[in-house]
């Protein structure tokens, strides 16, 4: 591959990079903007909605002991409530922010990588190798992700940190040795469906509905509705349940 051409293709594997990362701090602050306008209305929706589930489930199960002429007893119930609700609580979790990090599993090759990377990158930019550099913000931002990409063995991650190290580096008349990226086509590609992927799901197509006023306001009517629905439907229900001899 011609000098011209790698100079190229690094230049645009930086860019996307740049790309990405914006996009992917736009979509942080749309998700935040998102939940403090309807999070709550979302929530207590979602947690009605559990609550009718559970209560069709139990009069259901009542129904079928009273059919066979089976006692109806309170821990019998509390267990069919524990079955019914089980495969929501996850979901709810997922909207009150509380899911854990699942971790990744990581090969030894990865490790060996990301640790050789890292230490290129600490030689360039660590504060107490490179006093001179003390006190920039860019510099100090890429040494701290820099930092967590290395606690987790995040190859992928050190790799991209390394591009912007140097192109900012060199921006700034400290020039740096040309950096090597294997396979940087399939990157730059991977870097391109990362980008369409932000850009075309949500949250970050939530910037439409935030945008439009209007279009908030009938959101939340339209929660509001569907929250006094499900209030109105949970009360019948558990009209219903009460009515059933439970010991």
């Amino acid at each position: 591959m011609e000098d011209n051409e790698v100079t190229i293709q690094l230049e645009r594997y930086k860019d996307l990079i740049l790309e990405r990362d914006q996009l992917s701090k736009d979509k942080v602050d749309i998700y935040y903007r998102y939940v403090k306008r309807f999070g709550q209305l979302i929530e207590d929706e979602f947690k009605l909605k559990m609550e009718c589930i559970k209560l069709k489930k139990l009069i259901a199960y009542c129904q079928l002991c009273e059919n066979r002429g089976e006692e109806i007893t309170a821990e019998a119930v509390e267990q069919q409530e524990r079955i019914a609700l089980a495969p929501y609580l996850e979901e709810l979790k997922i909207l009150q922010g509380m899911r854990s990090d699942p971790g990744r599993t990581v090969s030894e090759y990865e490790v060996a990588k990301a640790k050789k990377i890292y230490h290129r990158i600490a030689k360039k930019i660590h504060p107490d190798l490179n006093p001179g550099l003390a006190g920039d913000s860019r510099i100090s931002e890429l040494w701290e992700r820099a930092v967590v990409a290395y606690d987790l063995s995040n190859m992928k991650d050190l790799e991209e940190i390394e591009v912007l190290v140097d192109s900012y580096l060199t921006e700034n008349g400290i020039e740096q040795q040309p950096v090597i990226i294997v396979n940087i086509e399939a990157k730059i590609k991977a870097l391109e469906e990362e980008i369409n992927k932000i850009i075309t799901t949500d949250p970050y197509m939530f910037r439409w509905l935030l945008e439009d006023e209007d279009l908030c306001a009938e959101k939340e009517k339209e929660l509001s509705d569907s929250i006094a629905a499900f209030k109105k439907y949970r009360d019948g229900l558990q009209e219903v349940l009460d009515k059933f001899d439970i010991r």
